[in-house]
């Protein structure tokens, strides 16, 4: 779910406004809402099911209204908000005291390798190494390195983060909380 969340999110941008892809994956609520129902059993009052039905109605206006829609972007993007709900849901029923728990390094652990071998050749491949070795040759290597070193410790930072906010609160939250973040 993380790989095709990240993945699929990015390559949309190739394709879609950053205005279009921010509106459509604020669906997320709402997918991870209904994957919430189906997975981990959870059940929602009527006011919880008319604020879903309101913001798919606005997202559907605003999708509908925009100049920049492209079917390639648009479903790039669905996709992507397939896999986030997958992700979020799936950690939130491995970290909510199901037969089978993780805790919050263990969900990073799991996740981490798969993603790095899926999605390294899928970067190679989409010519981001060529991207790196500019970057090395204009800031040198040691730039080059810290920059990426923060990077990684801000991804492992939010990463943490995102698993405990789940595992505290609810998947559904935690959907909720990303959509105020976008």
């Amino acid at each position: 779910g993380f790989v095709i969340s990240i993945g699929l999110n990015n390559l949309s941008l190739k394709y879609c406004a950053r205005s279009l892809n921010l509106l459509i994956r604020s669906t997320a609520p709402v997918t991870v809402a209904v994957a919430a129902f189906f997975i981990e059993g959870k059940r929602y009052s009527g006011a919880k099911i008319a604020t879903i039905a309101v913001l798919v109605g606005g997202v559907v206006l605003g999708v509908g209204a925009s100049t920049d829609f492209e079917i390639v972007g648009f479903s790039l993007c669905v996709a992507s908000v397939v896999g986030q709900t997958l992700q979020i849901v799936l950690t939130g029923y491995f970290v909510g005291g199901q037969e089978i728990t993780l805790q919050v390094f263990d969900v990073l652990l799991y996740t981490a390798i798969p993603s790095i071998v899926i999605l390294a050749p899928l970067s190679y491949a989409l010519g981001e190494l060529k991207g790196l070795e500019a970057a090395l040759v204009s800031n040198g290597p040691r730039s080059v390195l810290l920059l990426v070193a923060a990077g990684c410790a801000l991804a492992f930072g939010y990463n943490v983060v995102s698993i405990c906010l789940i595992k505290y609160t609810s998947s559904v939250y935690f959907a909720v909380a990303g959509g105020f973040k976008m």
